[in-house]
């Protein structure tokens, strides 16, 4: 039977797994390099007619991996567009690290339009991350180059998008610090997109994150469908602030109104180290996914042994059915899986991802009632739940239109509402 997170995800902020190109790849192939017992079909989440060991119906996908992929069937390209989501990124992020030239941006632009509208039911502009700046990037060497780029790509859709595509895109925000992500939000706010992603070293600063969205709101740049993305993070306590701003806009807007956030994790993390995610912990002081590096771990152990991880994938499975169980020692051990293991590691990581924060959010709302405060051993941080009263008082002030004293309660909630993330000297992905 397979079990369905696209229900269980509905009123919540929505997680999009950030598909890795090789298993968008893997998944359409008509038998596994190994036997495992299943097709690996099976491991299309996306797809219902393939009987998935779980569905959900809501992932990411770079724009440059669909123009590498050219003709190929994959499971983005192939899934059932009525039962299915795609958010197609830009592919910009391949600027950081000159995967991408500055000089190949007006192919990217070109390629990557084309790709959202071909494959995707929303997707973002083809933005020059400020991350560019602090390495050198030549030609995003500069905060004015950075939006320059960006503010020339925002012409190129205006001009060049279909009229007659549902595609909903949305502009970017970026910036190092609160005051560059102000002035990059002032430059391109007019622009008539469908929505805002947020990216760079701030996007984690969910005060940073409302006050902005009360600036638009006030503005009239929200509209009851536009789509509102937060790149690069998984943490359970952003995804319990990203649902509650999404009901506080729903509760103004309608239904249509839509609040996503993206990961690699399960796939970048899994494939490269043998890392998985193993749950939630939530024990009062803290919230956060767990994660095991289980292929270094592995040690002495017989491959018979059964599979210690509970998942659709991981249910009555072998450790041998994961990693090649060799006669090698230590160091040489850590990596031992091969394609079919790195796909089943990876599918049994999403799985226990997004369960995860299904279970966060449904944690907060069982304990977040009128009495919260007066609970013993809440499991949610109470920061956590200052945060989500101080969205609500906010949007309170909104709905009074007091747009003034909404921004600056805003910000006084920096507090709480900034507790995982967002300094300027984060090293993970910075999209």
């Amino acid at each position: 039977m397979t079990i369905d997170l696209t229900a269980a995800m509905a009123d919540y902020a929505l997680p999009l797994p950030a598909i890795g190109q090789n298993y968008s790849h893997f998944v359409m192939r008509a038998v596994p390099p190994r036997k495992i017992g299943i097709t690996p079909r099976r491991l299309d989440f996306l797809s219902r007619p393939s009987r998935p060991l779980f569905h959900y119906g809501h992932a990411l996908y770079s724009a440059d991996f669909a123009r590498r992929d050219g003709t190929r069937e994959t499971m983005v390209s192939q899934r059932d567009r009525t039962d299915s989501t795609i958010f197609v990124d830009s592919g910009g992020f391949g600027f950081i690290h000159a995967a991408i030239p500055i000089h190949d941006i007006d192919d990217l632009r070109r390629e990557a339009l084309a790709a959202q509208e071909r494959l995707g039911n929303a997707g973002v502009i083809v933005d020059v991350p400020t991350a560019c700046i602090g390495r050198g990037v030549s030609g995003a060497a500069t905060f004015r180059q950075c939006l320059d780029h960006t503010l020339a790509s925002i012409d190129y859709v205006l001009a060049y998008r279909d009229p007659g595509s549902e595609l909903r895109l949305l502009n970017m925000i970026q910036g190092t610090s609160n005051a560059e992500c102000r002035r990059w939000y002032e430059a391109v706010a007019d622009a008539p997109l469908d929505g805002f992603g947020f990216a760079g070293a701030r996007r984690k600063d969910i005060s940073l994150v409302l006050e902005l969205l009360v600036e638009m709101f006030r503005d009239g740049r929200i509209a009851g469908n536009s789509w509102f993305h937060v790149f690069g993070t998984d943490h359970p306590g952003i995804a319990i602030y990203l649902t509650a701003i999404q009901r506080q806009l729903r509760a103004l807007l309608g239904n249509g109104v839509r609040i996503s956030f993206d990961s690699s994790t399960s796939f970048r993390y899994t494939q490269s180290l043998g890392q998985i995610i193993t749950g939630l912990l939530a024990d009062g002081q803290n919230i956060r996914l767990t994660n095991y590096r289980v292929a270094a771990e592995a040690h002495g152990i017989s491959g018979n042994d059964p599979w210690p991880f509970d998942s659709p994938i991981g249910r009555g499975r072998r450790i041998g059915d994961f990693f090649h169980m060799t006669g090698t020692t230590g160091a040489d051990r850590q990596k031992r899986f091969d394609t079919t293991g790195a796909m089943m590691l990876t599918h049994h990581s999403l799985y226990v991802e997004l369960a995860a924060l299904v279970q966060a959010n449904r944690w907060f709302d069982m304990e977040h009632g009128d009495d919260w405060e007066s609970r013993p051993n809440l499991a949610i941080p109470f920061p956590v739940h200052k945060g989500v009263d101080r969205i609500a008082e906010v949007f309170e002030r909104v709905e009074a239109g007091d747009f003034d004293q909404a921004i600056q309660h805003a910000k006084a909630g920096k507090r709480s509402l900034a507790l995982f993330g967002g300094g300027p000297d984060e090293e993970e992905d910075i999209r």
